[in-house]
């Protein structure tokens, strides 16, 4: 670049990224990639929850990524569901 040049960069996508550590001890990097048209305010966080085996809310939710997917909840080996949040900023 020439002395005098100069350039803009405009940044169109936003990201909130949150490293998530499971009950089994694994880590996972969970991250929302957002623009403008989402309204999400500055600084908004990610809350992140595991929906465990055995619950209430892990068998719909298996149920129901099995009717998606066109396959027998039954013949799923192996599951991992999060419930997330995204977070408003509280002052």
């Amino acid at each position: 670049m020439k002395t005098g040049d100069s350039f803009r960069i405009k940044v169109t996508d936003a990201q909130i990224v949150k490293d998530y550590i499971s009950a089994s001890g694994e880590t996972y990097t969970i991250k929302v990639t957002y623009d403008d048209n989402a309204e999400i305010p500055d600084g908004a966080d990610l809350e992140v929850e595991e929906l465990l085996p055995g619950t209430e809310e892990y068998a719909d939710y298996l149920t129901r990524s099995a009717k998606k997917l066109n396959i027998i909840s039954e013949n799923l080996a192996f599951a991992r569901f999060f419930d997330i949040t995204i977070a408003p900023v509280l002052n």
